[in-house]
């Protein structure tokens, strides 16, 4: 009856380590999109490290210290050589897993060993009461249990850590947590070894040995309790305030856009009320055959409505608009500025989000060449066309840094808040719109490239000129 119930046991615990290896690798899909063959290898690989590792510790009794370290460790290398996301995601993916894990398995541990033994003291009175081997096991299947539910619902509803975050925040949270692990562990580590709370030491010998013991893992419940209030209060809290200065990086974006829109319409409604005193003047300086009088009148009149040479014709007005607003910004530092945009006929596009896209681009870029010592060499060239249905915006800047095509951030810098949330604004536009964004840098030139699909009921969609 004994060795049949072991083997329950032990085939439940098996049961229990493959669905919490599924959950962790169906977490890691939904965060960091490894692919499904990945995900297999990483289920595969992880399972086989619990299995060795609790059937290592059990036979040669190796320090639960030591086994914790070994298995996180392995865990994160795993990670890290799965998925498609950059290093620092995947490294934070990785440690939230091993708090979780951690935190919730102890926290469900001491709390069902507190459970068992009450329930044994009340109806075992006069005897000893005491967690079995068996019961220890048992009790680890559920803690498990209670893991693997915990992972499968955060992982719908964790999705605004692991995207759209810049580098640094990624290892910002991750470092916390990570002491919070190490010190759950060595907690741990002193439970394993005998290092308990202490009740009054002049009873009975069984109410000492129950309390003692009782004690011990109400100690070890509160304090997982408490780390995991202050994880997820550190996390989810760094997360909002990340989230209020993303909004308010938009509000001003957007606040920037109207103010703009605004000085165009006023420098236009001006040029219209005064259109009549300037035909007159045109008019006179042409019966007097006075031409560059003339062409320096049709200048300046041109400027004062902030219409550009013609150079910047899109075919969006509030484009062009933005585009002579950096075009003049460039000449007043001495960048060279090559353009050739073309907006395509009833863009799905609306002209806030083209702007988003523009204005983060050309800020960035014109601030990289802003750095560059080599003052000759500065230049910003924006090209787009309508390539096969889909909207192609290219961006090359110069910024003085070589990279061999590694992606880096818009300007190729990564110098401040701002650009990253700039950045950050930048995916956000192109993923609404099911786009892609490539960055890169090579030989001192910084490239950016936005593919956009442009669907219509009405066929392919044609540049104006």
């Amino acid at each position: 009856m004994k060795g049949i119930l072991l083997l329950c046991t032990g085939l439940a615990a098996l049961v229990c380590y493959a669905l919490y290896v599924r959950s962790l690798a169906y977490f890691l899909r939904e965060q960091t999109g490894c692919a499904k063959r990945e995900e297999r290898i990483f289920s595969f690989l992880f399972f086989l490290v619990i299995v060795v590792l609790d059937g290592v510790s059990r036979r040669w009794y190796i320090p639960f210290f030591l086994t914790a370290f070994l298995r996180h460790i392995l865990f994160v290398t795993l990670v890290m050589l799965t998925g498609r996301e950059g290093r620092e995601k995947k490294f934070f993916s990785a440690v939230f897993l091993t708090a979780v894990n951690v935190l919730a398995g102890n926290f469900a541990s001491s709390l069902l060993s507190c459970a068992v033994l009450v329930l044994k003291n009340l109806f075992r009175t006069g005897e000893k009461a005491y967690i079995s081997l068996t019961g220890s096991c048992w009790i680890g299947v559920l803690s498990y249990a209670a893991v693997i539910f915990l992972v499968r619902y955060l992982a719908g509803k964790v999705s605004s850590l692991f995207h759209n975050k810049v580098k640094k925040w990624y290892l910002l949270l991750a470092i916390p947590l990570l002491f919070i692990v190490m010190v759950t562990d060595i907690v741990n580590y002193g439970a394993s070894i005998g290092i308990m709370v202490v009740s009054n030491a002049n009873g009975p010998g069984y109410w000492n040995d129950y309390h003692n013991e009782l004690y011990s893992h109400i100690a070890v419940c509160i304090l997982t309790a408490v780390s995991a209030c202050a994880a997820g209060f550190y996390v989810f809290g760094m997360n909002r305030i990340y989230e209020e200065q993303r909004k308010k990086e938009q509000y001003r974006s957007q606040v920037a856009f109207y103010q703009m829109l605004q000085e165009q319409y006023e420098r236009m409604e001006r040029l219209r009320h005064d259109m009549k005193n300037h035909i007159t003047g045109l008019q006179g300086l042409w019966k007097n055959r006075e031409w560059e009088k003339m062409g320096s009148y049709l200048d300046q009149m041109l400027q004062e409505g902030e219409l550009g040479s013609g150079e910047e014709a899109s075919g969006s007005r509030t484009v062009d608009a933005l585009l002579y607003r950096k075009h003049r910004q460039a000449q007043k530092e001495g960048i060279a500025w090559e353009s050739g945009v073309q907006i395509p006929e009833k863009c799905p596009v609306d002209e806030y989000d083209l702007c988003v896209l523009f204005g983060n681009i050309l800020d960035n870029a014109l601030e990289a060449c802003g750095r560059m010592e080599e003052k000759d060499r500065r230049f910003v060239s924006i090209q787009s066309e309508v390539i096969k249905k889909c909207f192609l915006l290219e961006v090359r800047n110069s910024t003085g840094e070589s990279g061999e095509g590694r992606p880096e951030r818009p300007g190729g810098k990564e110098n401040s808040r701002e650009h990253g949330i700039g950045l950050l604004n930048i995916r956000d536009t192109v993923e609404k719109h099911n786009g892609v964004v490539e960055t890169g840098i090579e030989d001192g030139v910084f490239t950016i490239s936005i593919l956009l699909p442009l669907t219509s009921e009405n066929g392919p969609f044609v540049p104006q000129r």
